[in-house]
Parts: C-alpha cells; sequence; structure tokens
C-alpha cells in the first residue's frame, strides 16, 4: 500500500497526483497531524526511486507557497533504513514526534535536507490541533513483519445503528408465523470531511489489513464501502464508513517490548565435578555417582537419560542433598547431570563417558568341580544392540573356545584349573566395549 505521507527526490514528484483534464478543482486536504501529540505517527515509504536518508540536517516545515516555516529536524526521526524485499530498492521508515508547532489550517509539506545527497519532499498535509475534534488516528501494517505505520485523517464518530438477521418458520400449533433474531450487530458510522478521494481510497486499503486499528482499537469495515463518483469537476469527495469494534485489542503506540535482563557475569565462573563412584553390587543398573559444584548454590539438579541422545527425560530430581544418586541406568542409554540456577542458567556434565554402554564391574567365582567353574557378573543390564562374548582360553593365551551373543549374569563354564575365560561386553551402535579375564583358581 502506498503510504498516506510520501516522501520523494523532487517536489514535483511529491505533489503529482493523476486526475482527469476535466478536473479544475483541487483539494489535496484529508491529512491531519496533531502537534504536541503523545504517540508518534509512523510512514514507511514506497517511493519508485528508493529513498536513501541518514545524514539530515534540516527537515523545514514549508507551505504550499514555498515559504519556509519551522525547521523541525529535533522532532525527525528516521527509525528504519531496508532494502524493500519486492523491489530491491533502500526504503526507509520515518517518525514525527512531539512537535511543538501547530500550522493552523493550511496544507504544508516537508522539505528533508542532507549534508551529502538528495533532498527529499513530502506530500501534503496539515500539523494543527484546530478541528482535532473532528479527526481520528489509525495504526495499521501489512504483514506481522511489518513496523506499524499511523496517521491522523480528517475522519470522525457521527452515529452508531444495530444490523439485525432474522429467520422466520411456521409454526404448526399456533398456525403462525414466528420471528427469531439468528444474528445481531452493533456498528459504529464515522464520517469524513471532504477530503481528496485518492486519501479516501487508502483510509478504506488500510482496513483490508488484519492489523489496524481505529483511534487505537483493533476494527474493521462492516460493509462494504462505496468511493462516490465524481459529480463535476472536483477530486473531492464526503463519505461514511461503517465499523466494527474488538475492544478488548487496543494498542498502545509507545509501548515496548521488555528485553530480559542479562544475568551478571559472576568473576569466579561456576564450576561442577563429576566422579564416578562405584557399582552397587546385587543391583543391576544401579550407580552411586559423587558430583559436586563450586560458586554457585542450584536450585535444582535432575539426572536426566535419553535412548537417542535427542529427548532427555528426567528419572531422579529436585534433589535436595545432590552429593550422592543412586542411579539406575539402562545400558546403552545417554545419561547426563544437570544443576539449574535461576540467575545463572544450567551446568550439564554429560555421563556418556562414564555410563553409556554395557560394563563389567566385577565377578564372583565359583568352583563346583575339577572340571567346572561358576562366575556370577556383575554388569549393566544388556540391551537390544548389546552382545555378551565369552573366550575361553590357556594360560599361554591360545584360544580353546568362544561363545557369542551370551546371555544371563550367571555363567557355568568348563575349564580346568589354569585355564582362564575372558569376559567381553561391547556395542555396536557406540563402539563401546568392556571385558574382565578371569585366571581359574584352584582355591576357590
Amino acid at each position: 500500500m502506498e503510504a498516506f505521507i510520501r516522501l520523494e527526490n523532487s517536489l514535483e514528484k511529491a505533489m503529482y497526483q493523476k486526475s482527469s483534464p476535466d478536473t479544475e478543482f483541487y483539494y489535496f486536504g484529508g491529512i491531519q497531524l496533531l502537534p504536541n501529540n503523545i504517540y508518534p505517527y509512523l510512514q514507511t515509504t514506497k517511493s519508485n526511486d528508493g529513498i536513501e536518508l541518514e545524514d539530515y540536517i534540516e527537515v523545514n516545515v514549508k507551505s504550499t507557497c514555498g515559504e519556509t516555516l519551522a525547521n523541525i529536524a529535533d522532532y525527525f526521526f528516521v527509525e528504519n533504513n531496508f532494502q524493500d524485499p519486492d523491489t530491491g530498492l533502500p526504503q526507509i521508515t520515518w517518525k514525527l514526534s512531539d512537535v511543538p508547532f501547530d500550522f493552523g489550517k493550511q496544507l504544508i509539506y516537508l522539505e528533508v535536507k542532507q549534508e551529502t545527497g538528495e533532498t527529499f519532499y513530502s506530500s501534503p498535509f496539515m500539523l494543527t490541533n484546530d478541528g482535532a475534534e473532528f479527526t481520528s488516528r489509525i495504526d495499521y501494517r501489512e504483514k506481522k513483519s511489518d513496523s506499524m505505520q499511523s496517521v491522523q485523517v480528517n475522519m470522525y464518530y457521527f452515529d452508531f445503528d444495530v444490523s439485525k438477521e432474522y429467520t422466520q418458520y411456521w409454526e404448526v400449533s399456533t398456525k403462525n408465523t414466528q420471528t427469531d433474531t439468528v444474528k445481531s450487530q452493533r456498528f459504529e458510522i464515522f464520517r469524513t470531511e471532504v477530503i481528496d478521494k485518492l486519501i479516501l481510497a487508502k483510509i478504506i486499503e488500510s482496513f483490508d489489513f488484519r492489523f489496524t486499528y481505529l483511534n487505537l482499537v483493533r476494527a474493521s469495515i462492516f460493509e462494504p464501502v462505496e468511493i462516490p463518483r465524481i459529480e463535476g469537476k472536483e477530486n473531492f469527495v464526503q463519505s461514511d464508513i461503517s465499523f466494527t469494534f474488538n475492544q478488548s485489542e487496543v494498542y498502545d503506540p509507545n509501548y515496548v517490548t521488555p528485553v530480559p535482563p542479562v544475568p551478571p557475569v559472576p568473576e569466579n565462573p561456576p564450576v561442577m565435578e563429576l566422579t564416578y563412584l562405584s557399582k552397587t553390587f546385587g543391583q543391576p543398573g544401579n550407580y552411586d555417582i559423587f558430583f559436586g559444584y563450586e560458586n554457585f548454590e542450584p536450585t535444582y539438579v535432575a539426572i536426566q537419560t535419553s535412548i537417542n541422545g535427542g529427548s532427555y527425560f528426567s528419572n531422579t530430581g529436585g534433589i535436595d542433598i545432590p552429593r550422592v544418586v543412586n542411579l539406575g541406568v539402562t545400558a546403552g542409554n545417554y545419561n547426563r547431570i544437570r544443576l539449574f540456577h535461576e540467575g545463572l542458567g544450567i551446568y550439564s556434565k554429560n555421563l556418556a563417558n562414564i555410563l553409556t554402554g554395557n560394563q563389567l564391574f566385577g565377578l564372583i567365582q565359583e568352583k563346583l568341580s575339577e572340571t567346572q567353574y561358576k562366575f556370577t557378573l556383575f554388569f549393566t543390564e544388556i540391551g537390544s544392540r548389546q552382545t555378551l562374548t565369552l573366550t575361553t582360553t590357556t594360560p599361554s593365551g591360545t584360544v580353546l573356545s568362544t561363545e557369542t551373543n551370551a546371555t544371563g549374569i550367571i555363567k557355568t563354564i568348563n575349564i580346568t584349573t589354569g585355564q582362564a575365560v575372558t569376559f567381553n561386553i561391547s556395542d555396536s551402535i557406540v563402539g563401546y566395549s568392556s571385558s574382565i579375564t578371569v585366571l581359574a583358581q584352584t582355591n576357590n
């Protein structure tokens, strides 16, 4: 949508408006900004030549006769320089804020001079409090990602009305036609003053967007508006427009989205130390873990497990005295410990090097006969991707037998005194393996 107030690189372009050769009477009014306004006015350019404006030194208010009325450079701001994604041309969003001058009911335009570069001119508008009660503010944006734009136009509340929809049906018991109200909608009628027909078209177009507010309240046009056709040789019209309002959605042009405070960087950064201590024998998958921390006190502690290394779930959390944790871990899982601090953030330590994969922690050897020994193994629980391999050798290392895909934690193996058996657990996914070699002893 073309801006209500355009900026162009020549006065001729800024004042140009396409018109019929039959037109003899012109009026370019319809926009009336208010001085000393607590809410700024913003417009985004869509110049066909592009606009680059950074080092402006004067922003002169000029009458349509060319007389300089004031320099308002202190109240003119370039909010954003950007490249139009559709045309690739440079454009800007500019703002007028709290201008202290009142120029009365005359049309004015801006002359923006740069120290180096082009001078830009605005299309005409008024800047006065005279007749402010006959104006309305419009805030709008075409897309949610766009900057809000705003303008004050010569349009005011005039009346209200109610629209009703009915349904009729024949009631057999009474043999009468009954009428019920299906929908009732109240709407407000705003009337424009005599304004430039192009300004009226822009008012209507601005309410085609989802994010449009009339006098700071979310509004929509209630019924189609027919722009009056020119009846004589003039370019100006007057029209009534019906609006509905959503009073629960109010816009504050001065609202600034709060920025979360940045946590201070401590002089002594937090440190978390973690040391694996021992396996709890007789309870497969149960571990004792020692961990500690320095320079901060965690507000929450969690031991977390993941099957795939992506999504973690906490199996222990909210530990009051986080020094020793009894953790049941399934073989092959990914594990980590996390200490949470409300102000300093999250400190995490992976347990992959300690607990991922099956590990052999020890065994008990029992001699059953001269050639038979029973071994009770202690290791993490066998998972679907782990393999237990048993290899029996002579004291010199000669392999006597190999059993792959062995199961169970109690193994009875036929070996003689002096022979050895190696228990090896490997994980083909993470490439982890752990083994214990035991020499059959005559004293067991």
